[in-house]
């Protein structure tokens, strides 16, 4: 097996991406749960896929804080071949706007769409285009669900061959500073065989505030790394709670990851505003009488046998 580590730390030559790779120049980086990434570490190098999951989405390079400062340095530098055939394959679901390509959806600006391409071919992973429900049109309705399935599908194969799937379910940003509701595709992943969900609570403060209208020097980037969830666990969560409004419907894994995942603290991105949001207490009830202590055996016990 070569040596050589596929990860390059080059800069970026786009403002956005040099200012994501060298962010610690203007601003603290505050990594929580270094033992849930051991955790992932151990679950990948026994030949389990890993999801990584963040909430809240707040910026539209989320990803990269995360890719940059969690997975590359603890999860993918340190194993990053799945053999001596090749590396492991990693990708991030990402918005249409970072690729464009659909009618009637207008793409991100040229140079940060080109700042997100370059870190990510910088980075080796690959970006899968999704479009959000709010960008589907009676127009291009066909081609957008065409275009979600081949993303889906194609992420179901990296997690099959070992590699790992970034995603935010809650798939786009939140404007009103609280969570919005998961969508289920993430379920789909969960249920690929070997796989595991990490959470990542993710506050960018007020530093990313849109195009750093708010600039503060002194404000930090935390993430903070749950514990490893399979598709199991995440179901048993289904039962646990429940919506208070029946019109949402079941409570479904996607809304399980989400819980699971806020057991942390979130921060306030609006005063006044929960930050909870979706998933406050005001909306969701809990069934008492179904209470029983979790598992909480990691994942990783599940591949004892392979």
């Amino acid at each position: 097996m070569s040596e050589q580590n596929p990860i390059s730390h080059q800069f970026h030559p786009t403002p956005l991406g040099w200012l994501t790779e060298n962010l610690t120049r203007f601003t603290q980086i505050k990594l929580e749960g270094e033992d849930n990434l051991t955790t992932a570490q151990q679950w990948l190098a026994r030949g389990g896929s890993l999801i990584v999951y963040f909430l809240p989405h707040s910026w539209i390079f989320d990803p990269a804080l995360i890719t940059q400062y969690a997975i590359n340095p603890y999860l993918y530098a340190i194993n990053p071949y799945l053999n001596e055939e090749g590396a492991r394959p990693m990708a991030w679901l990402t918005s249409i706007k970072f690729t464009g390509g659909l009618t009637g959806v207008k793409p991100f600006n040229r140079i940060e769409r080109a700042g997100a391409q370059q870190f990510a071919n910088r980075q080796h992973f690959l970006q899968l285009p999704i479009v959000q429900k709010y960008l589907i049109t009676p127009e291009n309705e066909a081609a957008a669900h065409q275009m979600n399935f081949r993303s889906i599908r194609h992420a179901i194969r990296i997690l099959k061959a070992g590699g790992i799937v970034g995603a935010s379910p809650e798939g786009t940003r939140g404007k009103t500073g609280g969570l919005l509701r998961a969508n289920d595709g993430i379920e789909l992943l969960l249920k690929c065989p070997r796989a595991a969900a990490l959470p990542v609570v993710l506050s960018v403060g007020r530093f990313f505030n849109r195009y750093f209208s708010r600039f503060s020097p002194d404000s930090s980037v935390e993430l903070r790394i749950g514990n490893l969830i399979n598709y199991q666990q995440a179901e048993s969560l289904t039962e646990l709670y429940f919506w208070k409004d029946e019109q949402r419907g079941i409570f479904t894994v996607a809304d399980a990851l989400m819980m699971h995942a806020v057991d942390n603290t979130l921060p306030i991105r609006k005063p006044g505003v929960d930050p909870y949001g979706e998933y406050s207490w005001k909306r969701i009830g809990i069934h008492w009488d179904r209470i029983v202590k979790p598992d909480s055996t990691p994942p990783v016990a599940d591949l004892a046998g392979l």
